[in-house]
């Protein structure tokens, strides 16, 4: 299959913290992840961060984010969380907001032609938000109506008491399990699970390609059900991958030309140090 010749398509990835996704992507496709076809949400971030791509402050008022912003300050607001909780959570919503509007924005000129593989983005840090909503299946169902939507949104899913033992035994609790005892966190994570099919069914109305991935207790298996719903049909395991430049200079030697309008390969060589100290 090839890849369209056309600005990068937006795959995110989400299911309830401690699932597995993060850590069965990173085992697919590398960790930082950039190679012909894909780059992982870390090396997106950082090539638009090192081209000096920022955004209008009017990001906020502007449709959809607005209105995903906007519940999200309502779900907080109306929640028994502390102040300094809740400020916690507006922000990292805010942030990821600006993220995706960054990427939405910026990508078409700054980030080739690859596909964006983004586990930590707008429909993913609902699951942070939903666990302190008074009404889960009402909020959960108005904010996927309203959120920025990706060009495919792959759900990846475990059974509770499996995604439970994670979370537990990961040094911390993950941000939105913080404040349940842990003897109701699979029934949260089960809540939260029915979020995503709300998701799956919203977005499916809204023209996005929805696939759910199975994330097993054996990575290998996990590997295997994302790998499925990926546009590429062969993407190599990590491991076997080719490593003979570093995250950052796959990044400048695929963007500074393009960017820079560098007509020549000497060009981009002599761009590289200068680019790298200002890094």
């Amino acid at each position: 299959m090839e890849v369209q010749q056309t600005a990068p398509r937006l795959i995110e990835v989400m299911g309830p913290p401690g699932v597995g996704k993060s850590t069965t992507l990173k085992a697919l496709f590398g960790d930082p992840a950039v190679s012909e076809h894909y780059m992982d949400r870390f090396v997106s971030e950082k090539q638009l961060q090192y081209l000096g791509y920022d955004q209008e402050k009017t990001a906020f008022d502007r449709g959809s984010y607005r209105q995903a912003f906007e519940l999200v300050f309502n779900i907080l607001a109306e929640s028994d969380l502390r102040v300094s909780r809740r400020v916690f959570a507006l922000d990292m919503c805010r942030e990821t907001l600006l993220t995706r509007y960054k990427l939405e924005n910026g990508a078409a000129n700054s980030l080739g032609e690859r596909h964006i593989v983004h586990d930590e983005l707008t429909l993913h840090r609902a699951l942070s938000v939903l666990p302190f909503s008074r009404c889960k299946e009402r909020d959960a169902r108005e904010y996927f109506r309203v959120a920025p939507v990706p060009d495919k949104l792959i759900i990846c899913l475990a059974a509770p008491e499996t995604i439970a033992e994670r979370a537990l035994t990961r040094g911390g609790l993950i941000n939105g399990y913080q404040d349940y005892p842990t003897e109701d966190l699979p029934v949260l994570i089960s809540e939260l699970t029915d979020c995503c099919f709300i998701a799956a069914e919203e977005l499916s109305q809204r023209g996005v390609a929805v696939g759910f991935a199975h994330l097993d207790v054996e990575l290998e298996s996990s590997m295997s059900s994302i790998r499925e719903h990926l546009p590429l049909a062969s993407i190599q395991h990590a491991d076997s991958k080719p490593r003979k430049k570093s995250w950052l200079t796959s990044i400048l030697s695929s963007a500074l030309c393009p960017a820079m309008e560098l007509a020549t390969g000497e060009a981009i060589q002599n761009g590289l140090p200068a680019a790298l100290l200002l890094a």
